[in-house]
């Protein structure tokens, strides 16, 4: 399972990948999906979840590393483009006071979840389902060009190709020297 928010478009999306599900069972992971946004619309996350969370995405800004400046650029790209100003972007600690006030009484990450995942229609399902001959039509196709390609060979293309094959062969059937 893995999950994304992309705020680097117009329009943001929350998305969530699931792998190894049988057909008959994509209800039944929508409908865990939606039970779960319900739960936390309905009674919240623990103080416990939304501190350790907090303290992922500080340390996750915070923390520098080679590429911390092309993060913290693609970052506030995301931000400029809804709205916001660069410079606001990196303001970390002002947005974490801020979210700690509207969540002090623990109603303010049940309002998002409930406004933007439960009450919100616009939702996708996209179910990617493997074909079962994929393999074979793949060789078959594969077959149908060698033997194209074969019938319009000479007899001296296919002896050219040969004596290529058995000096190709016998390169690498030869003992590398390694000695510097």
């Amino acid at each position: 399972i893995n999950a994304e928010y992309g705020d680097y478009t117009k329009d943001t999306y929350f998305t969530i990948g699931v792998k190894g599900v049988a057909k008959d069972k994509v209800g039944q992971v929508i409908e865990a999906v939606e039970g779960v946004w319900s739960s936390v619309a309905e009674e919240g996350l623990e103080d416990v979840q939304v501190a350790a969370l907090l303290h992922q995405i500080e340390i996750s800004r915070k923390h520098q590393k080679t590429s911390f400046g092309l993060h913290l650029g693609v970052g506030m790209l995301g931000a400029w483009l809804h709205g916001s100003k660069p410079a606001e972007y990196l303001q970390l600690n002002c947005h974490l006071k801020r979210f700690k006030e509207l969540e002090s009484d623990g109603g303010h990450i049940k309002d998002l979840v409930r406004e933007h995942f439960v009450d919100n229609q616009h939702k996708l399902t996209v179910t990617m389902i493997p074909d079962e001959e994929y393999g074979k039509k793949l060789a078959d196709n594969e077959d149908d060009i060698l033997k194209e390609k074969t019938s319009q060979l000479t007899q001296e293309d296919m002896e050219a190709i040969q004596k290529q094959a058995n000096e190709l062969q016998n390169a690498q059937d030869t003992a590398q020297d390694l000695s510097c």
